[in-house]
């Protein structure tokens, strides 16, 4: 497999992984909150709180905090969690 190297500079990383993790998320969001295993995604974790911070202004997302463990505690509003039924939670 061919392996590239994209250079980027720290702004342009910070919105490429909250914007990541917000896709990804959103894919696996059943009940509008999740929690993002850091580990997961390489070489965030001197970045995290910027990270949260982006996170945390994008319109999809209701809360986002780090957890004890360090990692992402994400609450998505309910109209942009597209697995999200209401009548099968209860």
């Amino acid at each position: 497999m061919e392996k590239f190297n994209i250079e980027m500079k720290k702004d342009e990383m910070i919105k490429y992984y909250a914007s990541k993790i917000i896709e990804d998320t959103l894919k696996e969001c059943i009940q509008c909150n999740i929690v993002v295993d850091t580990e997961k995604y390489k070489l965030i974790n001197e970045y995290k709180k910027e990270i949260l911070e982006q996170i945390s202004k994008d319109e999809r997302i209701a809360d986002v905090e780090l957890d004890v463990d360090g990692n992402f505690d994400i609450i998505f509003y309910t109209d942009f969690c597209p697995n999200y039924d209401e009548e099968e939670l209860e």
